[in-house]
């Protein structure tokens, strides 16, 4: 089963790739594409103010 793009952006960025043009590059989308999937998610947070801050926390050991 394959996630949504969205998630894929958020999973990569999970595995320690942080550079929107590599992403962009692997995934076959423009950085442009993979800002506006980032914002899709950060939309449909509970807290959009803390959001990037909180997933950091989940991606650190």
């Amino acid at each position: 089963m394959r996630l949504p793009p969205e998630l894929r952006v958020y999973a990569m960025i999970r595995l320690g790739i942080t550079n929107v043009s590599r992403m962009a590059k692997a995934m076959g989308y423009s950085t442009n594409t993979l800002y506006v999937y980032r914002g899709k998610v950060k939309a449909k947070a509970a807290n959009k103010q803390t959001f990037e801050s909180d997933f950091a926390r989940i991606c650190t050991p």
